[in-house]
């Protein structure tokens, strides 16, 4: 047993030293030129550079759109491996852009979080599914507001007599075609009164 393991450790040490090292060495370098596909979904999408007066309905007030997308991104297999949906968002510069536009996302429109990670070397290719970005004129208007009679119950010891007034307006601002639409529409506010507490009475 013994002369086995001399033979095995011992026994032209050097060579098998070297070798092991080359071995790792040759391992490194191709798990760091293997390409490989993943689709990451969920990934925010920014849009910049919006031209003053316009917006985009479902656009938030860190010009991140509502909607999200999925990336089937290909590159380098060690990065990939090391990106989660979180580390990555998608900027879109709308200047110079008509009021509609399909959006095309490539490399140079896809922002990494993780610093360790070069988008620009390790990344070959990004496929997605088309979408429209639509501008809309940014108007601001009177939004009516209709309470309604409350639900639930207050707490013990106290009655619900009345409420006024019945009709109140707030002042938005958003896409036209979705602020006419509240305003035609108008707002319903109805209050629970099963969430009011003692104490807040």
């Amino acid at each position: 047993m013994k002369s086995l393991l001399t033979k095995l450790f011992i026994n032209n040490w050097q060579r098998k030293l070297i070798a092991l090292i080359l071995s790792m060495i040759t391992w490194m370098v191709v798990n760091h030129s293997m390409t490989i596909t993943k689709t990451f979904h969920d990934i925010p999408i920014k849009v910049i550079n919006i031209p003053p007066g316009k917006t985009i309905e479902g656009l938030k007030s860190n010009n991140l759109l509502k909607q999200s997308i999925s990336l089937t991104i290909t590159g380098n297999k060690s990065v990939l491996d090391s990106l989660t949906n979180s580390d990555l968002e998608v900027m879109i510069d709308s200047l110079g852009k008509g009021n509609e536009w399909v959006a095309k996302i490539s490399k140079k429109n896809l922002i990494s979080f993780n610093p360790d990670v070069d988008i620009n070397k390790s990344i070959k290719k990004i496929v997605h599914q088309d979408f429209i970005i639509k501008l809309s004129k940014l108007v601001t208007e009177r939004i009516p507001v209709m309470i309604t009679d409350p639900i639930g119950e207050l707490p013990k010891g106290y009655q619900f007599i009345d409420i006024t007034p019945l009709h109140l307006y707030i002042t938005v601002s958003g896409p036209e075609n979705m602020i006419k639409r509240l305003k035609a529409e108008g707002l319903k506010l109805n209050f629970n009164l099963s969430d009011i507490s003692k104490t807040e009475l």
